[in-house]
């Protein structure tokens, strides 16, 4: 085991207080697993940052479990999967120099596009 694979511990820790503060940690797991693993792609990347946000999910729903409505929630997780395998397909190979662009995307897509849920 080496030295960036131990950083890996106390580097999760102190990202897991940021999920908590800030409300989500792609921005400060990314660029951290690009520093120590700089010849990871993209996609091993976001697939290992996606592990702990699985893991702190399941965490979540079992402390609220009694207030999910299931059938709901079953519908949308059907599209939500077939989403997932289609963007997991895609950024698979990518590169890290389309990093970047993609986090700019991602962020003009959540700023611009119209507000969903009835708050008009």
């Amino acid at each position: 085991m080496d030295v960036n694979s131990l950083l890996l511990v106390p580097a999760g820790f102190i990202l897991g207080v940021f999920a908590v503060v800030f409300g989500g940690t792609m921005f400060f797991t990314i660029p951290l697993m690009q520093v120590l693993f700089p010849a990871a792609s993209f996609g091993v990347i976001i697939g290992n940052a996606k592990v702990g946000s699985f893991f702190r999910s399941i965490g979540s729903t079992i402390s609220t479990h009694k207030q999910i409505a299931y059938k709901d929630c079953l519908k949308l997780s059907v599209t939500a999967f077939i989403g997932t395998a289609i963007g997991a397909s895609l950024i698979a190979d990518l590169s890290q120099m389309w990093l970047f662009p993609a986090v700019c995307m991602a962020i003009l897509f959540c700023v611009l596009c119209p507000k969903t849920g009835g708050h008009g």
